[in-house]
């Protein structure tokens, strides 16, 4: 089996590149509904109020994945 260099010599084809799996620092509220337990309309008031950080990018919005994996550590846990 042939290894395929990260970064293709000039002149070269690109082998296949292996995907990581990287998390990515901002999605989008269709993502972030299917992802985590939250509807729109939380989203929405959460960036309000500032419980989630998000931006506008052209027409739609972006939304930190950061402030929605801590907004979820703050949920009680089950039975408490």
């Amino acid at each position: 089996m042939t290894a395929t260099h990260p970064l293709p010599l000039p002149g070269t084809k690109p082998g296949k590149r292996r995907r990581q799996n990287v998390k990515p620092a901002w999605i989008t509220i269709d993502t972030a509904t299917n992802a985590y337990p939250f509807s729109r309309t939380a989203i929405y008031d959460g960036m309000k109020t500032g419980r989630f950080r998000g931006k506008k990018d052209g027409t739609r919005t972006i939304l930190e994945v950061e402030s929605l994996d801590r907004a979820v550590e703050a949920l009680p846990d089950f039975g408490s």
